[in-house]
């Protein structure tokens, strides 16, 4: 009899990332988000409701027992980033994310995995964090990736930090798994996503400009962040794809979760706005950096 997968319990869940990188390897038994689109878009791929939950809230309602669930969460970056004013502990923001460590004797998880931005690991946060895991005896792992170390033409680099009741093994080599960039984009472009001339030349000292390479063996420059704000936002939101007829265009939602890497199977709810697509797509996390973290923690490397 094939044993069950680790039950986790996902929290700041978004649209799915992690719920997304588990199948074979784990299994969701509780989401949570306060984010009603977000959930929309999870119940609609996952068929599992999240919890509207106040996280920062001591008496959240768990599944599980005791010793017997793992954790992942991707709390808000904004405390530990310059545009947020980096405030950690003290921003407001913070306080989910610090309610659930101090959960975590309680919950006592056989592994956790956390992702936030780089500047979290010089936090006060971190180190809450870290003295508790230690408390729990926890193994611990720190890294930082970027999905273009797996190949993906995509910048986006996260900090993640591993933690198990059992001892972690070794790193292993990164798989990869990335593709041509011609191979992330739509067949058909939507020509609403095509920019004026005008709008070229008023921005043009703004923006990340990518093109495809000239022949096969010519190296693929990296897409820029999609942030949230991507679609109204023009500056350092994420990149302009230049066509082979020389327009130029944005990227679209659709191609936005493939660079990501999630399944095709995939989408948003048909009447979802495309700028709250961009939003939560800009907010999620590349799902092959998450299963290859997840294979690591489970020790299926």
């Amino acid at each position: 009899m094939k044993p069950s997968l680790p039950p986790f319990l996902e929290f700041f869940s978004g649209i799915g990332a992690f719920a997304a990188a588990a199948p074979g390897l784990a299994t969701v038994v509780q989401p949570f988000d306060q984010d009603a689109l977000c959930n929309e878009t999870y119940q609609l791929n996952f068929h599992n409701s999240p919890s509207p939950q106040n996280l920062s809230s001591p008496r959240i309602r768990l599944k599980g027992k005791p010793g017997e669930v793992s954790l992942h969460m991707s709390p808000p970056c904004q405390p530990y980033t310059k545009k947020g004013k980096g405030l950690d502990v003290d921003d407001p923001r913070a306080r989910a994310f610090l309610n659930i460590v101090g959960l975590l004797p309680s919950i006592r998880p056989r592994h956790f995995l956390l992702e936030n931005v780089p500047p979290f690991q010089d936090s006060e946060s971190r180190m809450r964090l870290l003295d508790t895991l230690d408390s729990l005896q926890m193994d611990v792992a720190e890294v930082l990736l970027c999905p273009t170390q797996l190949g993906i033409p995509n910048r986006r680099q996260r900090y993640f930090l591993l933690a198990s009741t059992q001892p972690l093994g070794p790193q292993s080599p990164l798989p990869q798994v990335g593709y041509p960039l011609k191979e992330y984009l739509d067949p058909k472009p939507d020509p609403a996503l095509f920019v004026s001339p005008e709008f070229e030349e008023k921005h043009r000292f703004g923006l990340d400009v990518v093109t495809l390479p000239s022949s096969p063996d010519a190296k693929q420059q990296p897409l820029a962040v999609f942030g949230s704000s991507y679609g109204h936002a023009v500056a350092r939101a994420g990149s302009y794809l230049r066509t082979e007829d020389g327009h130029l265009r944005r990227f679209s939602p659709k191609e936005i979760l493939r660079l990501l890497h999630f399944p095709n199977t995939f989408h948003f709810p048909q009447s979802m706005r495309q700028t709250i697509r961009y939003r939560l797509a800009g907010n999620s996390m590349n799902v092959a950096v998450v299963r290859y973290l997840l294979q690591w923690l489970l020790g299926e490397g």
